[in-house]
């Protein structure tokens, strides 16, 4: 039967109380139902004598006793044991006070009362049910004439046998519930015990985490700050008070928003990246960067704070340098734009009268071929200055691309008409590959020109014997209709060195090529430039000794398509 009280009121009790407390509750909830069967049967029993005020007082500490039931479900287990501990002790003193006072057999149960008071309640409560039952029994020694005229039932050998059989059954089930309840505390004790030892592992191991977090805080150069979810600096690393130029006390008594900037919104519990800046002990201020994350459960967060203040420095210097380069690009862009000018003008006469002269005079051969040394210098020369301006302007930004559609033969015949004199007198073969369905592309029909026209007077200008051969392919990439422009020669070529810097401004190889063909080395940078403006490449393939090959893309646009098709 006790075995199965007990399951009964482990099924009672919520089923989150463990250990030491279950126990407790366990004990309470078996005196409570002891107490309720108590109180009923001497509600009964009053009520088959006539005792009306006894039967209500035992009515009432059945509802008391079941009140407290109910806080105990509710885990309110204090309140509980105030409860039936003074309805208990209230009960019991009242009954004894309307049945003679302490010479009632009801008084014994005051011994059983303190005893559970003490098993459930705090010292001091304690001392409230000792003070009851002294007071009732001081009470009956002083004033016995008004114990005896508060009696409401005759004293009679049945009545006190019933008394002292209530008093002795509530004892006896109290009792039974002790017994049970030690029973039960040897089994908690020892599932105390492993709970213990359990607790001690964790420590331990936590002990262990926490001398090895503290080593790698320690070692980390960024400034870690450890804070509550307001703010409120809890810990800081050794990087934090050396960086800050605070003392450890004095980070710790103060709050993140003071040493940081736009710390941002506590709620917010991930903040990367961000770019802050942190006051130093000294009053200045110094650049940071901010990171932020949530402590798990909530209980913090941590700070990762880095100085940037060097590198902010060196991207400011570097922003400043080039701004004053910048500044002087466009300074010589407009210098070489006015002395391109002033240059140009008195070129053109020059170039223009020793042309006039040499078609004109009839003279000696050794003058004749002065002024035809003249015009060469002045045409090299405009070249020159014509290949500065432009490469200038783009520097500049100042040309711009003008897309349109155009039939590339008629360009490319252009360039080849240009090129085909000064091929045919070095005795060089120009040779011409271009599909019958070209058809239409959409470029900048000037610079393409240009484009050829330096890759082509290059081709020639270095190829001392053999061919010189443009071909001309168009092709889809991505979804997207390209030309291909393909320049090569059986030249002089280039090793791996001079083939890597060729596109660069003023370059022409070794100083051995430069003497030997002179040229200004623009011409490569200015055909690179372009190709790059229209969303095109150059790529160039040579062999020292064997010839070079450029490669041009550029995009054709729409038009292209129905050649593709075509094709």
């Amino acid at each position: 039967m006790l075995e199965r009280v007990t399951s009964a009121t482990d099924r009672f009790l919520d089923p989150e109380v463990h250990g030491v407390e279950r126990a407790r509750l366990r004990f309470l909830v078996g005196a409570m139902v002891a107490a309720a069967i108590s109180a009923a049967g001497a509600a009964v029993v009053m009520l088959a004598l006539g005792n009306v005020v006894g039967a209500m007082g035992g009515l009432l500490a059945v509802l008391a006793n079941g009140a407290a039931l109910a806080l105990v479900r509710r885990g309110r287990s204090l309140g509980a044991a105030l409860l039936f501990n003074g309805s208990g002790a209230l009960l019991v003193n009242g009954f004894a006070l309307t049945s003679g006072g302490a010479t009632s057999p009801v008084f014994a149960v005051n011994a059983a009362i303190v005893a559970l008071a003490s098993a459930t309640l705090p010292g001091r409560a304690v001392v409230g049910f000792v003070g009851l039952p002294l007071a009732v029994a001081l009470f009956t020694v002083l004033a016995p004439e008004t114990v005896e005229s508060w009696r409401v039932l005759e004293e009679s050998r049945a009545s006190a046998a019933i008394s002292q059989m209530l008093g002795l059954g509530f004892i006896w089930l109290i009792v039974g519930s002790m017994v049970g309840i030690l029973g039960r505390a040897v089994e908690t004790a020892a599932f105390r015990e492993r709970e213990l030892n359990d607790a001690l592992e964790r420590l331990e191991r936590t002990s262990v985490s926490k001398a090895y977090i503290d080593k790698v805080l320690r070692g980390v150069r960024d400034m870690i700050l450890v804070t509550d979810p307001h703010g409120h600096v809890l810990d800081a690393n050794p990087a934090a008070v050396e960086r800050s130029g605070f003392s450890q006390t004095e980070l710790l008594a103060m709050n993140v928003m003071e040493l940081v900037e736009g710390t941002g919104s506590f709620e917010e519990s991930e903040l990367e990246g961000y770019s802050s800046r942190m006051r130093h002990a000294d009053g200045r201020m110094f650049a940071v960067l901010l990171s932020r994350g949530r402590l798990e459960g909530g209980a913090g967060l941590v700070w990762a704070i880095s100085d940037i203040s060097v590198q902010q420095a060196a991207m400011e210097a570097i922003r400043r340098s080039h701004s004053q380069a910048e500044e002087a690009n466009v300074a010589k862009s407009r210098f070489l734009a006015t002395m391109s000018h002033e240059l140009r003008t008195p070129l053109n006469a020059i170039i223009g009268y020793a042309e006039l002269i040499d078609d004109q005079l009839d003279g000696p051969p050794d003058v004749l071929e002065d002024i035809r040394r003249i015009r060469t210098a002045g045409t090299h020369l405009l070249g020159l200055i014509n290949g500065i301006l432009d490469l200038s302007k783009i520097e500049a930004g100042k040309l711009q691309v003008f897309l349109e559609d155009v039939e590339p033969r008629a360009f490319i015949d252009d360039v080849i008409g240009t090129v085909r004199p000064h091929a045919s007198r070095k005795g060089l073969e120009l040779r011409v590959e271009v599909p019958d369905t070209l058809g239409l592309v959409r470029v900048d029909e000037t610079k393409t020109r240009q484009i050829l026209l330096n890759l082509m007077s290059n081709a020639i200008k270095f190829t001392g014997r053999g061919s010189v051969t443009l071909a001309v392919e168009l092709y889809e990439r991505a979804g997207t209709p390209w030309i291909q422009f393909e320049v090569s020669d059986t030249g002089i070529g280039m090793n791996e060195a001079d083939a890597d810097r060729v596109f660069e401004p003023f370059v022409q190889g070794d100083d051995t090529t430069v003497r030997a063909y002179g040229g200004t080395g623009l011409g490569l940078s200015i055909a690179l430039a372009f190709a790059r403006m229209m969303g095109g490449r150059i790529a160039v393939h040579s062999e020292l000794g064997v010839g070079s090959q450029f490669r041009v893309d550029l995009p054709a646009g729409e038009p292209a398509w129905e050649s593709l098709a075509n094709g």
